[in-house]
């Protein structure tokens, strides 16, 4: 199974909008780099400006598009302030954009999948294409030291049961045909919940499925 396939399966928690505002994102250069577990699994973390170059190169009339353009676009949307992520698991590769942000000193970041500019699928029109929508997760990244990496998920499975049993109560829509729900809250309203969250006392609030602890290669 790939990582894209892994985000979109597995039990972490989505999101319509962003998990964060402009005001907190925080770019955190010891970031960048190659990372890699004992499993193989390896991530690299670039400034994502310098992987979207690399994937728009062969597009037609790329040339006629100026750096001074692009940068224009990347500093009003604050690309420049957020990683291109590569993903590879047993060769098998994905990408995307990861803006980091922080909240009472904690480090996140914010994933989308990452498309190279052509949409995920390469024509636009494909009906397949038509049907999806890029939606956001969250990770808790902390570095422990300057060759040590943990990245955590918030969980679904976890997010979920609280929701069901009243203890938070977050704007969200649920496809009860697979028991999933999608958060559509605001990116305001997002950011309180996290804040709220992390005060919490639960001990478990960050278990989940999906995480890595990785080392610098």
């Amino acid at each position: 199974m790939t990582f894209v396939a892994l985000l979109l399966t597995s039990c972490i928690v989505k999101s319509l909008h962003a998990f964060y505002t402009k005001d907190l994102i925080y770019y955190e250069p010891k970031l960048t780099g190659n990372w890699t577990n004992t499993d193989g699994i390896s991530f690299k973390l670039e400034p994502f400006k310098d992987l979207y170059l690399r994937n728009i190169e062969d597009l037609p009339n790329v040339s006629k598009v100026s750096m001074k353009e692009i940068d224009s676009v990347f500093n009003i949307h604050h690309y420049h302030k957020s990683y291109g992520v590569t993903h590879i698991k047993n060769r098998d590769s994905s990408w995307f954009q990861a803006m980091p942000f922080k909240i009472d000193n904690q480090l996140f970041l914010d994933f989308i999948l990452f498309d190279g500019g052509l949409g995920i699928y390469e024509n636009e029109k494909d009906l397949e294409g038509m049907h999806l929508t890029k939606v956001h997760s969250l990770a808790k990244v902390d570095l422990t030291s300057n060759n040590s990496l943990s990245i955590k998920w918030l969980d679904e499975d976890k997010l979920d049961a609280l929701i069901k049993e009243n203890r938070i109560k977050i704007r969200h829509e649920r496809d009860e045909f697979n028991d999933k729900f999608l958060l559509t809250a605001s990116s305001e309203e997002l950011v309180k919940f996290i804040t709220k969250y992390m005060k919490s006392e639960d001990i478990d609030k960050w278990q989940t499925n999906v995480e890595f602890s990785l080392k610098r290669k």
